[in-house]
């Protein structure tokens, strides 16, 4: 797939006309780039820094406000340039321009003081503005599951689509950006798995009976790692051990089913045996 990604970047190069050279080469750079590695943190750097080499393209200014946090499940800030994800009855994504906005910002917008949590995915450097992401921590631990590599994509061509004469170049970069979503995907479902956890914790904390309600073992086993430390991860072991004692339950069942028609088949052919049997002695 990336031998065809850097023939689709050199014909790109090839029939653009100036004012898209440095984009189309910048695709191109960083198809070589990803063809022998796999995609990381600093790429997505890169694929923003691309789409804004392309002349004329526009990006929303949201305001941010409590209404546009509270709907948001991840946003990814690189300087002025945002990757944001927001689910509301159904998943959005887009790339806008926002000054970055750090967590405590974020939760006193919301007032509230656990709502937000930020994570460094690369250090600045130089003139290269550092990567966070800022997570909605209850409402991506509800909805990550609703968000797909497609939607990133589509998120991340559209301004290039929207651009006179974008065509060109968009086809590349779709493919770039393709295993650069799949790497996105991947942290957005880790960290909404930790968030499970956390919202979790934080129910308890408000809630002390909350995590009572959850089955829980009094000694660490092999089943479950001695790794309740915090209440963070006391409160997701204890919601995946519930999954998984749901899941035992239901292959007990079925177990019981099969060995309740086997004995039910075993019955038949007993006493069919036994008719043939009475009526040779006939």
């Amino acid at each position: 797939m990336l031998s065809k990604l850097k023939d689709l970047a050199a014909g790109a190069m090839k029939s653009v006309s100036g004012q898209f050279a440095s984009a189309a080469g910048a695709i191109a750079d960083l198809a070589a780039s990803l063809a022998n590695r796999a995609a990381a943190a600093a790429d997505l750097g890169r694929i923003l820094d691309v789409i804004d080499m392309v002349p004329g393209v526009n990006f929303d200014k949201p305001e941010l406000d409590a209404d546009y946090l509270n709907t948001l499940l991840v946003a990814v800030q690189m300087g002025e340039l945002t990757l944001a994800v927001h689910y509301r009855q159904q998943t959005e994504a887009s790339v806008v321009r926002l000054h970055p906005i750090a967590a405590a910002e974020a939760n006193a917008q919301t007032a509230s003081d656990s709502k937000f949590s930020s994570k460094i995915l690369v250090d600045g450097e130089g003139d290269k503005p550092a990567i966070q992401m800022l997570v909605n921590i209850e409402h991506l631990a509800k909805n990550y599951r609703h968000v797909s590599a497609d939607t990133l994509i589509n998120a991340l061509a559209f301004p290039i689509e929207n651009v006179k004469g974008g065509f060109i170049i968009v086809k590349p970069f779709r493919a770039i950006a393709r295993p650069i979503a799949g790497w996105l995907l991947n942290i957005i479902f880790d960290q909404g798995e930790n968030c499970t956890g956390v919202s979790l914790a934080i129910a308890a904390k408000i809630n002390p009976n909350y995590l009572r309600r959850l089955p829980t073992r009094n000694k660490p086993t092999r089943d479950v790692p001695y790794r309740w430390r915090t209440w963070a991860a006391r409160a997701l072991s204890a919601a995946r051990w519930h999954r998984l004692r749901g899941h035992r339950a239901q292959l007990s069942r079925i177990e019981a089913r099969n060995r309740r028609d086997r004995y039910r088949d075993r019955s038949r052919e007993t006493w069919v045996g036994i008719t043939k049997l009475s009526a040779l002695s006939l």
